[in-house]
């Protein structure tokens, strides 16, 4: 009865795609005037588009993830005729490197997922959802090449109607298996003269947008030096339509190792104790979790990372916003040593103070090791976090 069960999980999984790491991959790009989306594709590297991060010759760039971490970043390399480019930020913030898809394995009319940080989305969510990536979902109406002139003639374009819009470029384009397949870059818009005679772009058509295929990322890729997971089977069995795949790929082989297990206990009951007493154990990783105020309910990775906590987005990686009371530009700072697993606290010089649990005032500049389940705030209670586990 037991695989049953199993069975019946199985497919109720494939309803969905691995959407919180799809999400997790996703970055926003902020710069001095504007903003668009990235995504991993390295420890500390992030792909977009040139005209995103590189257009209008901006001087400072940062990188915002799910969980509110910045760092800033800098141009490592672009392409402007093919609108690609890479970014390298300072200090690593976490989340999952992309896995790349490609043409082969891609039908008209299957599923896809754009995922980004839309300008309107922000500007209507504020400060409390910006960090919050906008998905939208559709299907590949067609595939084409550029007919532009020059060095990118005839470069491989993904026209779906995923819903995109300003602050979507240079985002990821996902099948429904979690592979990037393209980049975003751009919906079919017109100028048009306003009633005041004022020059506006306006959509061309409902449902055109347009990817960059992945292949022209991955070429550029391999002459950086680069390293990228492109998996080469399809995403599902049989035909794929506009309803997406019938059966994930990865539904067939997660069946074929339910019933791999089942033979294997059925074999094995005997020594089924045994293996499990020789099991590892599994790797607690610290995480910081907010209690009260900002960062209340986050839980932020601090495996390996020095994370400092202020309002300037230049000094600090979890930034609070400019009115938070009795916070410091660069208030304090969290580092784990991932050699001994060891937590410090530190203040960094704040105003109103970094304490513990009990009231106690930190000396600025005085390291202070931290257990799991140990509480402390900044200034005051309502900025409160607690180390616990990830």
């Amino acid at each position: 009865m037991r695989w049953f069960t199993l069975l019946a999980i199985a497919l109720r999984l494939a309803a969905e795609p691995p959407m919180a790491q799809m999400k997790s991959s996703t970055v926003l790009v902020l710069l001095e005037k504007s903003s668009g989306s990235g995504f991993w594709i390295g420890e500390r590297l992030v792909a977009t588009n040139w005209h995103v991060c590189c257009m209008r010759g901006e001087s400072q760039i940062w990188v915002m993830n799910e969980n509110r971490l910045t760092s800033e970043a800098k141009v490592r390399w672009f392409n402007k005729d093919k609108d690609l480019a890479v970014l390298e930020v300072q200090k690593a913030l976490g989340g999952p490197t992309v896995r790349f898809g490609g043409r082969p394995q891609l039908r008209d009319g299957q599923a896809v997922w754009a995922i980004g940080y839309p300008g309107a989305a922000k500007s209507l969510a504020g400060a409390e959802g910006m960090h919050i990536p906008t998905i939208t979902q559709g299907v590949i109406s067609k595939f084409f090449a550029s007919n532009k002139r020059g060095p990118s003639a005839g470069e491989r374009l993904i026209q779906t109607t995923a819903a995109a819009n300003p602050g979507n470029s240079g985002g990821p384009l996902f099948d429904d298996c979690g592979r990037v397949i393209g980049i975003n870059s751009m919906k079919a818009l017109v100028s048009v003269l306003t009633a005041d005679g004022k020059e506006e772009r306006v959509p061309l058509a409902d449902g055109m947008n347009f990817a960059i295929e992945s292949a022209e990322l991955l070429d550029e890729l391999k002459g950086l030096k680069i390293a990228a997971e492109v998996e080469s089977s399809r995403c599902g069995i049989g035909e794929v339509t506009s309803a997406g795949p019938t059966i994930p790929g990865w539904l067939v082989g997660l069946l074929a190792g339910v019933l791999v297990v089942a033979v294997r206990r059925m074999l094995a009951t005997r020594r089924q104790g045994a293996l499990a007493a020789s099991a590892p154990s599994p790797v607690v990783r610290p995480a910081l979790r907010g209690v009260s105020g900002y960062y209340a309910g986050q839980n932020i990775a601090l495996e390996g990372v020095t994370l400092a906590l202020g309002r300037d987005a230049k000094m600090a990686q979890l930034v609070y916003p400019e009115d938070a009371a009795g916070v410091s530009k660069r208030h304090c700072q969290v580092r784990h040593e991932a050699s001994t697993g060891r937590v410090w606290l530190e203040d960094l010089g704040s105003s109103n103070g970094t304490f513990l649990a009990n009231g106690t005032r930190l000396p600025a500049g005085q390291a202070k090791e931290l257990k799991r389940g140990d509480r402390f705030y900044l200034a005051t209670r309502e900025n409160e976090f607690e180390l616990g586990n990830g």
